[in-house]
């Protein structure tokens, strides 16, 4: 099966900085329910620890101490993914809808 652009979901990307990451944190945790909150330790390499609470990984991104984070969460009926990594001037997040 050859997948095309069009069988892809919506891909939305921004740089936050620390007062629209704490703004981001808060509507999660206001807004969504979270499903899973999972470390990414390498490129290709998922932390051992278990499930662990947004405010904790956020912790970890920002001290260096976890690669990225993926966030899974419903919000109005739809699944979402968001991926937040440490990038050059802030944290890169890269939203889908699953």
């Amino acid at each position: 099966m050859t997948l095309r652009p069009e069988d892809l979901p919506p891909v939305q990307q921004a740089l936050l900085v620390d007062a629209t990451l704490d703004e981001l944190v808060a509507d999660l945790e206001a807004l969504a329910d979270i499903r899973e909150v999972t470390l990414k330790q390498a490129a290709s390499e998922h932390s051992d620890r278990d499930q662990v609470p947004l405010k904790e990984a956020i912790g970890l991104l920002r001290s260096g101490g976890v690669r990225g984070v993926q966030v899974h969460y419903a919000h109005e009926g739809r699944l979402w993914t968001d991926t937040l990594m440490v990038a050059p001037g802030g944290i890169r997040l890269v939203r889908m809808a699953t």
